[in-house]
């Protein structure tokens, strides 16, 4: 069917990057935020003073859906098995190696991992515990998103400050 890697990183990392699926760069690469959003998200930790070195990157999928578009994974039957396979695999990785924190970038992973209803802007900054993964979560927007999408820029201009 597809390969679902396990991210990039090491799996003992106590800080987690989850993000949606593959893009054309990742699908290359086969691993997640390597691509241009990726690059501006690892420039942006470096100038926070975090070492990319220790955290797991990973996404709800490890695969690029057609045309870039997520919703495929809901609206396909062949996308529905990857995306429940994809959200099974990560959810168990999770389970097994208790990061202390698990940042998801984007709403699929918010959803589909850690079960919080939309919007994402409702959850976004807050830590929440998600008991059945027994993780500490935090959310925000994808880093995409900070590029494409001028509502983003205009609700995180604080942050830069």
């Amino acid at each position: 069917m597809t390969n679902l890697s396990a991210g990039s990183g090491p799996l003992t990392s106590k800080f987690w990057i989850i993000g949606d699926s593959y893009g054309d760069s990742e699908k290359l690469a086969d691993a997640p935020f390597v691509g241009k959003s990726g690059m501006d998200l690892r420039k942006k930790l470096k100038v926070a003073g975090i070492d990319e070195r220790h955290i797991h990157f990973d996404n709800v999928v490890n695969f690029q859906p057609p045309k870039n578009n997520f919703s495929w994974f809901s609206s396909d039957s062949e996308g529905r098995e990857i995306l429940g396979l994809g959200v099974r695999e990560l959810r168990e990785r999770i389970k097994e190696f208790k990061p202390h924190l698990v940042f998801c970038v984007g709403l699929p992973p918010l959803t589909h991992v850690m079960q919080k209803g939309s919007p994402l802007k409702k959850w976004r900054g807050h830590v929440f515990w998600n008991e059945e993964l027994g993780v500490k979560c935090m959310c925000s927007y994808h880093p995409s998103s900070y590029i494409k999408q001028r509502f983003v820029k205009k609700d995180t201009k604080t942050d830069e400050h």
